[in-house]
């Protein structure tokens, strides 16, 4: 059975290969390079923008061997009025699935969101999230044992307070899924004093308890906080088990929501060791007492 816990940081293939596998993952979604041939994102703010990320997520999550699912939804603005101004929110949560060893109704779910403001490139904001996800997606797809099922869910307008997380969570909801654990993942690409170390936002319990003990192994400095600043919202509103991990507070990018939120800002060591620290919190949630 492979382990996370067995695949550490100090693997120097692993991690090239992880960062590798991000920078060109960044570069496509920030207009470095061709999101498709002849077409370079420079943000992803408008819907056709977002359309072009949203498939080109959809081909890397199947070539990575999970099942996809696109959530399109058309929503009213926030009032009568906005909507009388403004077109109603359109957009498409990208889903992708891997199911669990042995069939089980409880998911885990990690999220991350891949619009960005307008007139930004969003390359910690968050090209990093979106990143990570889809690196975790190739190493859980190797998985032997996983006793839950995962989704990974790209989620569309979050800039826009929430769009898309909160149209998936009233899904959920109305499906009445079982759902085990929220990993959302925003803002994970800065790190300018070289500490790798992160900030955990409204932990459940018992899964502070696996980030903290998985943070002991990696040498990853970590504080607790409350609230919610991201993808988050709507799934804590609605009572389920969530945490968010991002930057240290006092180490954020200073580049957020700027045309500066650009490729060469990334520090893509800090994004592949998180990478591994995730993935090994994972794979213990998933292997955890799994026969």
């Amino acid at each position: 059975m492979i382990s996370f816990s067995s695949i550490a940081f100090q693997n120097k293939d692993t991690v090239r290969s992880t960062i590798n596998y991000q920078k060109d993952v960044i570069a496509r979604l920030t207009g470095r390079k061709a999101i498709i041939k002849g077409c370079f994102l420079n943000q992803r703010a408008s819907h056709e923008e977002r359309s072009l990320a949203a498939n080109y997520l959809t081909k890397e999550l199947k070539n990575s061997g999970w099942t996809v699912e696109l959530q399109k939804y058309r929503t009213p603005q926030s009032n009568y009025f906005l909507d009388l101004f403004f077109r109603p929110n359109k957009g498409i949560n990208v889903i992708g699935k891997l199911l669990a060893s042995t069939p089980t109704t409880k998911y885990v779910i990690l999220g991350a969101h891949y619009d960005s403001e307008r007139n930004t490139p969003g390359a910690v904001d968050n090209a990093s999230g979106v990143a990570l996800c889809l690196a975790i997606a190739k190493k859980l797809q190797k998985l032997k044992q996983k006793k839950y099922n995962v989704l990974i869910i790209f989620f569309d307008q979050e800039e826009d307070d929430e769009v898309g997380s909160t149209v998936y969570v009233k899904r959920i909801q109305k499906e009445n899924v079982e759902v085990h654990s929220v990993h959302i993942f925003d803002l994970i690409g800065y790190d300018s004093d070289g500490d790798f170390a992160l900030t955990l936002q409204s932990p459940a319990l018992f899964l502070e308890k696996y980030y903290y003990d998985e943070a002991t192994l990696f040498n990853i400095p970590l504080k607790t906080i409350g609230g919610a600043g991201s993808d988050n919202k709507p799934f804590l509103k609605a009572d389920y088990a969530t945490v968010h991990p991002f930057e240290e507070l006092d180490d954020r990018t200073p580049y957020y929501h700027s045309p500066q939120d650009t490729y060469e800002t990334v520090n893509f060591a800090f994004l592949a060791k998180t990478t591994e620290y995730v993935g090994s919190v994972l794979g213990k949630i998933l292997e955890d007492n799994c026969k």
